[in-house]
């Protein structure tokens, strides 16, 4: 530390633009806002040309404790605000990380997706987006990723397990351990790890690889096993990151940032039927879906009790165009459940209509399951449900005249004994 007797600086010296000229070749780097003296101009992103930044670098984690490492709750915050700020007309993610923890990782993708209903959303990886950095990348309508150095992928989950019994054996270390509680030490690094233990890690690992693949497959708008497919290997360069459908253009930060500030110039406001395929390649037809579900709510019309052969022939053939694999069986579900979703104005979809709306989506079976069952066990009033039988077993067990008594079990009961009886359910 230098000696050199420290002098003040004059009371009217210009900060701000003492800042802006330090560091002015550092534009993405630093929010100039910060050095504004009002609280409400006040970002923790720069706005370039109506577009928002924000970075997703380094290691991604729950709880950061590192200097190089981000926090989700930061992204989301970042994210949260430039949706709702008024000078920003569009988000670019920017992505320069290996991946993170599993920690609210899905929770930040799903507030990315809801992010990118309110403005448009691209992003970039610069130059890489690996693991959970990409499944916060493939929430975006559109990824670039740089020719020869760029990467993405690495769509899966692990977790470690040390083992040091041995060592400590060796040394001549005893450990002694007390706990209350099955399954309470189980993952000890002073233990070997048990089969049981093993077989419960192994569940965990794959139950977040579920909702790892179908965080993408929603957020790209391919079919979950063609994610799968794809493994967990690092798609380098753009022509094998386009190639394995996970990037959309071949681009650096500056080309990206300057298509997406001519496509918000040209662009219809989002929500308008003139912005359904105005995000490109492969999200024209997620986008598209999302605003047919959208505009279904000025759609009253009184749902058929089940749709005829030529409806399901069609959403059938429209079905295998786009190569949605689970078109059949969702199809078969709507059948099966006899009941339609309520629409965003709240009105009551026929079969018909409600596959149509799932598969559109291209909704994973799972979440189309939940939806169905939700639908039945919801509290639907007399007058809507006249005529129908509650799901039961085909005996009348489970089940009554809804017009002239109550049933017995409730709406939610029936459905979730039906789904299970069926297979449906677990």
């Amino acid at each position: 530390m230098s000696k050199e007797k420290l002098t003040a600086r004059p009371a009217a010296h210009d900060y701000r633009k003492e800042l802006e000229g330090r560091f002015k070749s550092r534009a993405l780097l630093l929010n100039m806002d910060y050095a504004g003296l009002s609280t409400d101009e006040r970002r923790p992103y720069q706005i370039v040309n109506g577009i928002a930044c924000i970075g997703i670098c380094g290691v991604l984690c729950n709880d950061p404790g590192w200097w190089d490492e981000t926090s989700y709750g930061d992204i989301q915050d970042e994210v949260s605000m430039a949706a709702d700020d008024a000078q920003v007309k569009g988000i670019m993610l920017i992505g320069n990380t290996p991946g993170g923890e599993t920690d609210q990782a899905f929770e930040t993708a799903g507030v990315l997706a809801e992010a990118a209903k309110l403005k448009p959303m691209w992003a970039v990886a610069s130059p890489i987006a690996y693991s959970a950095g990409y499944l916060l990348l493939s929430q975006a309508a559109k990824i670039y990723v740089p020719q020869i150095t760029g990467g993405v992928g690495s769509i899966g989950v692990y977790a470690v397990h040390f083992d040091y019994s041995k060592m400590l054996q060796d040394a001549g270390i005893g450990v002694t351990i007390i706990s209350a509680g099955a399954g309470k030490n189980e993952a000890s690094p002073l233990a070997p790890l048990s089969d049981d233990a093993k077989a419960r890690m192994a569940a965990e690992i794959n139950r977040l690889y579920g909702e790892f693949v179908a965080s993408v497959a929603r957020g790209r708008n391919m079919p979950e096993s063609e994610v799968v497919k794809l493994g967990a290997f690092l798609y380098e360069g753009s022509k094998a990151s386009l190639g394995a459908g996970l990037a959309d253009q071949a681009g650096t930060l500056d080309s990206a940032m300057a298509d997406f500030a001519k496509h918000l110039a040209t662009a219809a406001p989002m929500g308008s039927a003139a912005s359904a395929d105005s995000s490109n390649g492969k999200k024209g037809a997620r986008m598209e879906g999302k605003d047919q579900a959208n505009q279904l709510g000025t759609v009253a019309a009184p749902p058929p009790a089940a749709p005829t052969a030529e409806q399901l022939e069609t959403i059938r053939a429209e079905a295998n165009k786009t190569g949605y694999a689970a078109a059949a069986e969702v199809i078969d579900t709507c059948l099966l459940a006899g009941v339609g979703i309520k629409n965003t104005a709240g009105v009551r979809m026929s079969v018909a209509e409600t596959a149509q709306h799932f598969i559109n989506a291209k909704m994973p079976i799972a979440d189309v399951r939940a939806a169905l069952m939700a639908a039945k066990a919801e509290g639907t009033d007399a007058n809507e449900m006249r005529g129908q039988s509650m799901p039961g077993d085909g005996a009348g067990n489970g089940g009554s005249n809804i017009e002239t008594q109550k049933p017995a079990k409730s709406m939610k009961q029936i459905a979730e004994e039906k789904y299970r009886k069926e297979g449906l359910l677990k």
